[in-house]
């Protein structure tokens, strides 16, 4: 019912089917219909469910008392469920900053249901990249704040917009760090892949352009530059020679580093990064830079979107911020508070797209 926008009725049968699908999953047994009609009776007497002819409705106290659940006893409740609450409480303390990144363009909005198997623990994730497909599809679009809303309200949590508009010339130029498997479960593997997320903005900035530093909501870290200009340098095959590029001087730089830092204390080898997509089983314990969102409908996890699998945001940072980062900060209930001063990500200055040519000159 939490989760329900304000005057939306859900029926008795709906709710029925919701409970009966968990409880039977955790061995609870199949409750009669005299227990739901009891149950539903005592929640409206305190307050927590209105009821009309139409159905049930959220209650004038249900947000507290859910709110209390939320705190307390998270890591037990519905995930589905749980990524919604958070999702339409979170949203709209950051929707107007996330806008430049999302209008103009096609984007792909990921819809959380529960799992088939454990629809407590699990979430079956539907991408979708269309509004309509009939009489032919129509990119997903979002026009403003409402529009973006209206999404999370029909279960959307996570927005994934293209690196270009729809005239087809990327906007967005992406390096994407991360981390291995085997490099992901080191307990310095974290802070190390932050340390390369500072030395690519720094490689960037160098260079004239100027980068966006956000953990990706999962386990690495990504850096962008919103594009203006046309020509070459904006090819995407000149991008990915860029992403290429920052690579090459990413390792060097580490490698220039490693006597003072001791990287390989930590259990990290040499090659510390790679730019070779494939073959994930040799990359565990590097960094992939990856590249491959640079390509005609490449696309990227939006600043400040949720991930639907981690329920985490992906961070916009400060490269000062960088250094204390722990995955406890991109919890987004505690974003909504607004503790955390995030105006700098929608007023990001746009890059000169010849800026990056030094560094698509270099070749791996």
């Amino acid at each position: 019912m939490s989760i329900k926008e304000e005057g939306k009725a859900v029926t008795f049968n709906h709710i029925v089917e919701k409970v009966t699908r968990d409880m039977t999953f955790l061995g609870e047994g199949e409750p009669t219909e005299r227990d739901y009609r009891d149950t539903l009776h005592s929640l409206v007497k305190e307050g927590l469910v209105a009821e009309d002819r139409r159905g049930f409705y959220r209650g004038r106290g249900i947000d507290a008392y859910v709110g209390g659940m939320v705190a307390t006893s998270r890591g037990i409740l519905n995930r589905s469920y749980y990524l919604v609450y958070a999702a339409e409480r979170y949203y709209p303390s950051v929707v107007d900053i996330m806008l430049p990144y999302l209008l103009n363009r096609p984007l792909s909005a990921i819809k959380v249901f529960s799992g088939k198997k454990d629809p407590i623990r699990e979430v079956e994730p539907i991408f979708v990249r269309y509004s309509k497909y009939k009489p032919q599809p129509v990119h997903l679009t979002v026009k403003d704040g409402a529009g973006l809303m209206d999404l999370v309200h029909d279960h959307c949590v996570d927005f994934v917009p293209y690196v270009h508009g729809f005239d087809g010339r990327a906007d967005i130029f992406l390096v994407d760090l991360d981390l291995g498997d085997r490099l992901a479960s080191l307990a310095g593997g974290l802070a190390f892949a932050a340390h390369a997320a500072y030395l690519v903005s720094l490689i960037l900035s160098e260079n004239g352009c100027h980068p966006l530093i956000k953990f990706s909501g999962s386990r690495g870290f990504q850096v962008l530059c919103r594009l203006s200009g046309e020509g070459r340098a904006l090819e995407f095959a000149h991008l990915r020679d860029a992403v290429r590029g920052v690579q090459m001087e990413l390792e060097a730089r580490l490698r220039a580093e490693e006597a003072a830092h001791g990287f390989q204390d930590l259990g990290i080898e040499e090659p510390f990064t790679t730019s070779i997509v494939d073959r994930r089983a040799d990359r565990s314990g590097k960094i992939l830079v990856d590249w491959s969102s640079m390509k005609p409908e490449g696309d990227y996890r939006a600043p400040l979107s949720l991930h639907h699998r981690t329920g985490l945001v992906s961070l916009p940072l400060t490269a000062a911020g960088l250094d204390s980062f722990a995955k406890e900060d991109a919890d987004p209930l505690a974003l909504s508070a607004g503790f955390m001063d995030l105006s700098f990500v929608s007023r990001l200055p746009e890059t000169p797209g010849e800026a990056l040519a030094p560094l698509q000159g270099r070749r791996v």
